[in-house]
Formats: C-alpha cells, structure tokens, sequence
C-alpha cells in the first residue's frame, strides 16, 4: 500500500495564486514547490510522497501528489483515504463512493444498509471495499508529480 511518508500544507493564498510557495513539511524542512495549475484557486491543498508502488505506473514510488480536503474524489479519482484510528492515510484509485453526505456516516442502530467505498491497487491487482464509518477522510489527489532523484 502507498502510505503518506510526510505531509505538508500549503498557505490558501498559495493556492489562489499558483505562485511557487515555501511549503512546510511535517518534518519540520522547508522546500519550495510550484503550484501546479490543476491546484490553482484550491484552497488548503497539501502534498504527500509516495511510499510504495502499488499504483505503478500510474504513481511511481517517491512520487509526489498534490491533494485537496476539500474537494470529493469520484470514480477513477485518485484519493487518499484516512481511516480511523490509523497514523496515516493511503493512496488509492477510486472504484465506487457515494456522496460525502452519507459515505462518511456513522450508521444508526438498527440501519440495514451500510455506505461502503470500494478502491483498488495495480501492483499486485487487488481490490478493497471498506465501511464508510470506519473513514475519516477522503481527499481528492490533483496532480501527480515524478519522482526526483
């Protein structure tokens, strides 16, 4: 599983602007990273690098992707899922989810249909489907950008 090896936020203002802005990392470094366009006029986009190749070659290994807490990914979408109780979130492709209204619900007692997101991986080809309640978050990815050395 591709699992967030650092997170980082960026300014809303850098966001508006797609200007390059010093991004702080939870490390504690500084770098500074242009914006890209997909990104421009998203507020409290942040950025994740990639551990792990389960999304090759569509995500390499030490990738760095670019996500939004506020935007709701679809189907397709690259996503990272946070789920409760879990130290870090994980970098998969969308395969169904419903709206965030009731994806992310807690279920009455008493429901008899639960809202489950269903994701996957390429390497090795392998699917999940995971109980809305369980996840804390879903962040739609925005940009992909390669590796560097």
């Amino acid at each position: 599983m591709a699992k967030a090896k650092r997170r980082t936020t960026t300014k809303p203002f850098a966001a508006m602007t797609g200007m390059p802005r010093v991004i702080r990392e939870s490390t504690g470094r500084r770098r500074r990273l242009p914006l890209p366009a997909e990104c421009a006029g998203i507020p409290d986009v942040y950025t994740m690098t990639v551990d792990g190749g389960c999304l090759a070659p569509l995500v390499p290994d030490g990738a760095l992707v670019f996500a939004a807490p506020g935007i709701w990914p679809g189907i397709g979408d690259l996503a990272l899922i946070y789920v409760r109780g879990a130290a870090r979130g994980v970098l998969k492709r969308i395969v169904t989810i419903g709206p965030r209204e009731w994806t992310l619900r807690r279920p009455h007692p008493g429901d008899e249909v639960v809202a489950v997101v269903q994701f996957d991986q390429l390497n090795p080809p392998k699917f999940y489907c995971i109980e809305g309640s369980k996840i804390e978050a879903v962040h739609k990815v925005l940009h992909v950008s390669a590796p560097t050395a």
